[in-house]
């Protein structure tokens, strides 16, 4: 429905030039969008095998003061990564890490982990920001706009 309305919205002669602006730059980032997501999923291989957000995982193999599971001390309450419960682990951790890309950091899912298992937490963490938010968002941004720029042109040219 939503392209169906910018289709129509060509009509107007003030909105075809924004609807002729939005489908360049959509189609001029479809490379880019595709290397980002490449990039974030293996990135959130790499947390997927540091056990980041897998309480799973962790409560098969710690046990609490009481013997019971680590697990079983989190039912029913806030743990870090609970949101993603019931989503498979693999989206887990990409969904992890674009969040992480767009500023949103959460620490509170690596306090489950070892030192070693931390230390690579926090190591991935920095190349993940420096790769995704700092590199490579700027190069959407200096992308549109080169589009905002090629179509300023064509426009003016008409």
């Amino acid at each position: 429905m939503l392209l169906k309305t910018f289709f129509f919205l060509r009509i107007f002669k003030g909105l075809s030039y924004l609807v002729l602006m939005m489908t360049c730059v959509v189609n001029d980032l479809m490379p880019f969008l595709f290397f980002y997501i490449i990039l974030l999923w293996m990135l959130g291989l790499v947390f997927n095998i540091i056990g980041v957000g897998n309480i799973e995982h962790y409560s098969s193999s710690r046990l609490s003061a009481d013997g019971n599971k680590l697990y079983d001390q989190y039912v029913g309450k806030k743990y870090p990564g609970v949101e993603y419960h019931n989503v498979p682990i693999f989206l887990r951790q990409f969904l992890t890490c674009f969040r992480m890309s767009l500023g949103d950091f959460d620490f509170g899912e690596s306090t489950n982990l070892n030192a070693f298992n931390s230390a690579l937490y926090f190591m991935n963490l920095i190349f993940t920001l420096t790769c995704t938010m700092i590199i490579f968002l700027n190069f959407i941004i200096a992308e549109v706009s080169s589009s905002y720029a090629k179509i300023t042109e064509k426009i003016s040219g008409l």
